[in-house]
């Protein structure tokens, strides 16, 4: 069997000019450690000495003392690291080779790139390795997608920002808000009543869209979808893991044309039905909507190709349909525990992205066994508490014909705000059309721009 040589310093991708460019501009003014100290850390540096010396300038900023020549000296040979760090004389050389102090923040950069770079070429050797020696090739995907994933989370640094400044870029978005008057702070969903009690689909939220089996979820969010990418401009991901992306493709385009689905089954269509079906295609080909069908895919897998959706495409929210059935690599207690860590990393994902992740969830049998009233709860959230927990916003759809074909409340949704963490509970109610698989405004809503 081939062996591969290990990395080495020389080997893999490495800015030496540019750590010493940084090091020796922190030794010059130690303020500028503060500029950098953010996303850069010692392991960051390809070369040994110059890991040593950013890790004593850390250490000294710690203990909230000064940064220099002298005292990064001190601290190295306090430590015993001062042979390892080059010694006094290369210590003293990093100053003289500074360009300019004001490109600290670049010079971290170029430095900060190349350890990304090192880091990808490490986690393919361990790959490539491990598909000589892992016991199935389904481990090595699963840890070439986990490292992989770990690299990109490390490239997006997180960490305290002082209130002042939070509440700075809070007044510019508050000024921006009351500058275009009706406009969304979040993404329109193509249904005004809506829009105007949540603002839109938030940035960084997690909204859960939970029904019984048959009232409308997927195409209540398929509708928010096509809106959001053929009559808007956005990017959306969406996750179908029980309906294949053909399936979804006709139902956005018989939801779009008004063209009876099953007609369209049959190939029983008019001339009519026909134009409006070949416009409506013709109008989906710019959309900027990507179906991923994979079944079960895990939370890991399901990260991995949203970072990669977001980089290659842009990327406005995530759709995931639906959370009950996702998968799962690792062995877990019991299905409580499982589903409740679905929904925890659905809402990091949200957090991670900055996007606005709908996730569609089945309720329990126990909106049926209530006798005349069959209106969802919270507790109805199917598998796990910690879906309401989670969650930023809760919406249930419940249609009264679905239980009751006597009623005459036909062909309307009841759409419930159960939880809305930054906002009102509430309710409206939507035209439901089967046919179509389209929800509807019942009456014309006054829309500003942005609906």
């Amino acid at each position: 069997m081939a062996t591969i040589a290990p990395p080495t310093e020389e080997t893999l991708p490495a800015r030496p000019e540019a750590e010493r460019s940084l090091l020796g501009s922190i030794l010059i003014d130690g303020s500028l450690l503060s500029r950098v100290m953010e996303f850069l850390v010692p392991e960051d540096f390809a070369l040994e000495a110059h890991r040593v010396v950013y890790d004593a300038c850390l250490r000294l900023a710690d203990r909230k003392e000064g940064i220099d020549l002298v005292t990064v000296g001190h601290e190295l040979e306090r430590t015993g690291r001062l042979e390892r760090s080059g010694g006094a004389a290369y210590l003293a050389g990093l100053v003289d080779v500074v360009p300019d102090v004001e490109n600290v923040e670049s010079y971290a950069r170029l430095v900060r790139e190349a350890s990304l770079r090192r880091a990808v070429i490490l986690t393919a050797r361990r790959s490539i390795r491990d598909a000589f020696e892992a016991p199935d090739a389904e481990t090595v995907l699963e840890n070439a997608q986990r490292d992989l994933v770990e690299i990109a989370k490390g490239s997006i640094k997180g960490g305290f920002v002082q209130l002042g400044r939070i509440a700075e870029r809070n007044e510019e978005e508050i000024q921006r808000i009351h500058g275009r008057g009706t406009m969304l702070t979040g993404l329109p969903t193509g249904f005004g009543r809506m829009n105007a009690l949540t603002q839109g689909l938030q940035r960084a939220d997690l909204i859960v869209v939970a029904a019984r089996p048959g009232m409308g979820k997927t195409a209540f969010a398929l509708n928010i979808a096509a809106h959001l990418t053929i009559h808007q401009p956005y990017a959306v991901g969406f996750f179908s893991l029980e309906m294949s992306s053909a399936q979804l493709a006709f139902r956005v385009q018989c939801s779009e044309a008004r063209v009876n689905l099953q007609r369209l089954r049959e190939g029983r269509l008019s001339k009519e039905e026909k134009k409006a079906l070949f416009f409506t295609t013709q109008q989906m080909r710019e959309a900027r909507l990507f179906i991923d069908d994979t079944p079960a895919i895990t939370l890991l897998e399901m990260r991995a190709r949203a970072l990669q959706l977001k980089q290659r495409h842009g990327l406005d929210a995530l759709f995931v349909d639906y959370l009950q059935i996702m998968g799962s690599r690792g062995k877990v207690e019991n299905r409580t525990q499982e589903v409740s860590a679905f929904s925890r990393g659905l809402k990091a994902l949200a957090k991670e992205l900055d996007v606005p992740v709908v996730a569609l969830s089945q309720l329990s049998r126990r909106t049926e066994q209530r006798g005349t009233d069959k209106e969802p709860q919270l507790s109805d959230l199917r598998e796990s508490g910690a879906i309401e927990q989670d969650s930023d916003v809760v919406l249930f759809l419940s249609r009264p014909e679905y239980y009751d074909r006597e009623t005459d409340q036909k062909n309307i949704c009841e759409v419930i705000i159960a939880k809305q963490r930054n906002g009102p509970t509430d309710r409206f109610t939507l035209g439901w059309n089967g046919e179509w698989t389209r929800f509807s405004e019942l009456a014309q809503v006054s829309e500003g721009p942005g609906f």
